[in-house]
């Protein structure tokens, strides 16, 4: 099923998260190099470090809109180039899911942190479909329940903050239990630290 271990990649990373807690998530791992692009379902206001934005409808289990996130995302991989794909769920990933596997682009997949117990749907589906290079799980419980899933660990905490302000979500900043991109000579390497 999946891969443990390393990818190597050379270029830029697609990286495709649904918007809200997705996006965030993603975001925090994506800040650890420069040559990536987002795809996302909502408009992003803020500079958040890609070379570009690209939104796509969202969608949960409507057909009609995954046959047109298919031609959008088919799109999208033709002009970013991506030398992987690298996504934190929200259904708007299975399209990418689907063209990475057929066009031999590595997919890296890392569940949402909010799935303590269960996979997600999109981490399902693309099991059961052999869809992820890698798929990876925040939760140690998770990973023991799914011996193919690999534990990455969190990748972001929130601080505790007084009651009447909102939390704030921040990267963790222990390396070895986050996935590593390293941009060093473009060179970004995927990694855990069960490797």
């Amino acid at each position: 099923m999946t891969k443990k271990g390393k990818i190597m990649v050379k270029g830029p990373v697609l990286t495709i998260a649904s918007a809200g807690g997705h996006l965030t998530q993603a975001l925090c791992i994506m800040r650890r190099t420069e040559h990536f692009h987002i795809v996302t379902s909502a408009k992003v206001e803020l500079d958040v470090g890609a070379i570009a934005v690209h939104v796509i409808r969202d969608t949960q289990f409507n057909p009609f809109i995954h046959a047109l996130n298919i031609v959008s995302a088919f799109r999208i991989i033709k002009a970013t180039k991506p030398a992987a794909m690298f996504s934190t769920g929200g259904p708007i990933c299975l399209p990418f899911a689907m063209l990475a596997k057929t066009m031999k682009i590595p997919f890296v997949y890392l569940d949402t942190l909010s799935r303590v117990q269960e996979l997600s749907n999109s981490a399902k589906f693309l099991r059961r479909f052999n869809l992820a290079d890698r798929l990876l799980t925040q939760w140690a419980g998770t990973a023991e329940k799914y011996p193919d899933i690999e534990y990455l660990g969190k990748t972001f905490a929130i601080d505790r903050m007084p009651s009447n302000t909102v939390p704030l979500a921040k990267p963790i900043q222990d390396l070895d239990t986050q996935l590593i991109l390293d941009d060093g000579s473009d060179h970004i390497q995927i990694n855990t630290s069960n490797t």
